[in-house]
């Protein structure tokens, strides 16, 4: 049997904004929120290319406040609610990225689905894939048989080792009475 070392767990760290915290994981830093999908045991689990994924194109984020308006006329998401986007053309106004450049899974369960879309209708199309990165990833998505893109069960556990959790919740405090709380969170933030 083969046992696995327990990952590091995402830790809060001081931040000068009070609305905002640095997230660490495995010894990374980012002060403005954001970590990759990557976890140790990714390796274990996942074929080169969704590995290479999970670590060079997607970023984890918690939704700004910015966020929350711009995606209110297509779907409701929270404040501090976890999304998954490319990390290449984050920095583009929403209306400015190709589709699909980032979504908000309402379960774990729905994580690995939500980036097998942006496989299939961001990736390809995204203009601000530096053309190093578009190369390595062709050549990885080239060589991975059907059979290495099945990690289901490890996606959702890799989300759980960073913190997330599902929440579905009624009467949001913040929100107000009959407000609902729904999606993916941070321990830490609720």
């Amino acid at each position: 049997e083969h046992k696995q070392e327990q990952p590091p767990r995402p830790v809060e760290a001081p931040s000068s904004d009070s609305n905002s915290r640095t997230i660490t994981h495995e010894g990374r830093t980012r002060d403005d929120n954001i970590l990759t999908l990557k976890t140790p045991s990714d390796v274990i689990w996942l074929s080169q290319f969704l590995c290479f994924l999970r670590e060079e194109c997607c970023e984890v984020f918690k939704a700004s406040e910015q966020d929350v308006k711009e995606r209110r006329k297509s779907k409701q998401i929270k404040l501090n609610q976890v999304g998954i986007r490319c990390r290449f053309c984050s920095h583009l106004p929403h209306t400015e990225r190709k589709g699909r450049s980032a979504c908000f899974p309402s379960s774990i369960d729905r994580i690995y689905q939500s980036v097998t879309m942006m496989i299939r209708e961001h990736f390809s199309i995204c203009e601000e894939f530096p053309p190093d990165i578009r190369k390595k990833y062709v050549t990885l998505k080239q060589n991975t048989r059907k059979g290495e893109m099945e990690s289901k069960t490890h996606w959702q556990n890799a989300a759980r080792e960073i913190g997330m959790i599902d929440v579905d919740s009624e009467d949001d405090e913040e929100e107000g009475e009959g407000s609902r709380k729904k999606g993916i969170f941070f321990k830490d933030d609720l």
